[in-house]
């Protein structure tokens, strides 16, 4: 999990849109202000020793509200990931060192059953705890039906996986055994170079932009 979490003019509508504004007013704890003259908001690739590659042009913005106010392009900043999340929880009751065994949905609402013989009562319940949650269940008639059509794809993908050696499994995902691979000098001026084209080809696309959409 990264320490920060990158957030574009879209996201910042959206969270904006999510929050109330007491929350909303803690938002510049987790978002760093550029360094004046040195830093600022956006997206930079550059080569082993600093030289730009790629910078996609962002328009300037001072804080999370105004990003939020841009409605075209594409502008972001970073957010620190451990106070975002502190910021976001304020007023929020977390109970720690719980686990759930199982929900009952009635006809009021939900209640959800704990380990230590607990029970809450709520409205919505958000499952987060990923695919293998031993909470989630699939009405059968659905699994039969789904067994029927694709067969059940997580064991088959298992069983396969556990017939095939470890250096095969690698040569089938071909995105990561590339990416594993060194490139080596020639690669590495093939790569700058495409970006090197895309920066340029990103920068006229924006120019042209702003002078059709001026307003």
């Amino acid at each position: 999990m990264g320490y920060h979490i990158g957030l574009s003019n879209y996201g910042a509508q959206s969270l904006l849109n999510c929050i109330p504004s007491s929350i909303a007013a803690n938002l510049p704890k987790a978002m760093p202000n550029p360094v004046p003259d040195v830093e600022t908001h956006g997206i930079i690739i550059t080569d082993q020793v600093g030289n730009v590659l790629l910078a996609p042009p962002t328009k300037p913005f001072k804080d999370v509200y105004e990003l939020a106010k841009i409605s075209r392009g594409l502008s972001s900043m970073i957010t620190y990931r451990d106070r975002l999340r502190d910021v976001l929880l304020e007023g929020v009751p977390v109970k720690c060192n719980k686990k759930c065994n199982k929900y009952v949905e009635t006809q009021e609402g939900i209640w959800v059953f704990f380990e230590d013989g607990t029970q809450e009562f709520c409205n919505i319940l958000v499952g987060a705890d990923g695919i293998n949650s031993p909470n989630i269940s699939i009405p059968k008639h659905l699994m039969d039906k789904a067994n029927k059509i694709h067969g059940n794809v997580s064991a088959q993908y298992e069983k396969e996986m556990l017939k095939r050696t470890s250096a095969d499994v690698l040569k089938s995902r071909n995105v990561t055994f590339k990416i594993s691979t060194p490139l080596g000098p020639f690669g590495v001026i093939i790569r700058d170079n495409i970006l090197k084209v895309i920066n340029v080809m990103i920068n006229f696309y924006s120019f042209a932009d702003n002078l059709i959409f001026k307003n």
